[in-house]
């Protein structure tokens, strides 16, 4: 019987593995880590590569917006002062605004083109619209103020 017990233990406890044995769960780990290396690598290239693609367009979107937004001051501009002239004095125009801008050490100029126009619904109401051409990369672009004037 105590030979029966001493077989079963011998089951239950394996003998210490060899140092091949040992060798064999650690060069799995490395290949393993190989393998994920190899992935992280592959996705951060892949995350570069849209990064580079993303980032001009990003920067001509702020130089489309800086754009913008000297329209639209050209655009008010053009409305306050047609407010400032008096009711009777608000006639339509056309006009363009060259601006000069440097940046990296390379001049640039942009071109504003505009118009006012005006029509006279009634006889003390005159309506006004400003409207402001621009050329980008991606083509013209154009935006339109309007406002209504009433007689004092």
């Amino acid at each position: 019987m105590r030979l029966r017990i001493l077989a079963l233990a011998g089951h239950l406890n394996p003998p210490p593995a060899t140092v091949c044995q040992a060798r064999k769960p650690l060069r799995r780990l490395l290949g393993i880590s190989l393998i994920e290396a190899l992935v992280c690598l592959g996705l951060i290239a892949l995350a570069a590569t849209v990064l580079v693609r993303i980032l001009p367009s990003a920067s001509q979107g702020a130089i489309s917006s800086e754009y913008h937004l000297d329209a639209a001051f050209l655009g008010r501009t053009l409305l306050e002062q047609a407010r400032s002239q008096g009711f009777e004095e608000v006639s339509p125009r056309e006009g363009k605004l060259v601006q000069t801008e440097v940046r990296d050490q390379v001049e640039s100029l942009q071109e504003f083109l505009y118009s006012l126009e005006v029509t006279s619904p009634a006889p003390s109401q005159k309506n006004v619209w400003v409207t402001v051409s621009w050329r980008e990369p991606n083509g013209q672009k154009s935006l339109v103020i309007e406002t209504i004037l009433t007689e004092r």
